[in-house]
């Protein structure tokens, strides 16, 4: 039981460090709106409410609201965060029809392997529009990227079974 009274003491003075930090840095005019550091410095002491980061060396004024400029750097965090959840979407579909072979991937396995059948010879375009007539336009969706991909991904498959016979 002391044990654990001793980890809650420990847990609670951290916090209360963190909490001293926040106020001292807060008192100190807040964090920077660039990158979210709470270290600044004032080098010219003569306007108190002008603060240059530590981290990113970005010039503020303490006394004027930057709620706008944050706003946008959490819209491109959420973004960014977006994006990488498609990539390690993409990534597992990509991985799955590698090991499944089907004979048509899913719409994001496509999409990723159209960039790559742009440059595609025609021969391989063909198949893709072949392989729409087939399975139709839900199955490869009628864009000239993805029915080119569609191709690549006929010919990658091909080529992956016959290395396995």
């Amino acid at each position: 039981m002391a044990l654990r009274q001793g980890r809650k003491d420990d847990k609670d003075a951290r916090i209360a460090e963190l909490e001293a930090q926040l106020a001292e840095a807060q008192a100190d005019g807040g964090f920077c709106p660039e990158c979210g550091s709470y270290e600044s410095t004032n080098p010219r002491h003569t306007d108190t409410n002008y603060r240059v980061c530590s981290n990113c060396g970005q010039e503020r004024w303490i006394d004027i609201d930057y709620s706008s400029v944050i706003a946008a750097h959490l819209g491109e965090l959420a973004q960014a965060q977006a994006d990488a959840e498609q990539l390690r979407n993409v990534r597992y579909d990509f991985a799955s029809a590698i090991e499944k072979l089907p004979e048509i991937p899913s719409v994001s396995v496509l999409e990723f392997l159209s960039s790559a059948a742009y440059s595609a010879p025609s021969i391989v375009k063909d198949k893709g529009k072949e392989l729409q007539r087939i399975h139709g336009i839900k199955m490869i969706p009628p864009t000239a990227e993805i029915e080119w991909a569609a191709g690549l991904w006929s010919v990658i498959r091909d080529a992956m079974r016959e290395g396995d016979e």
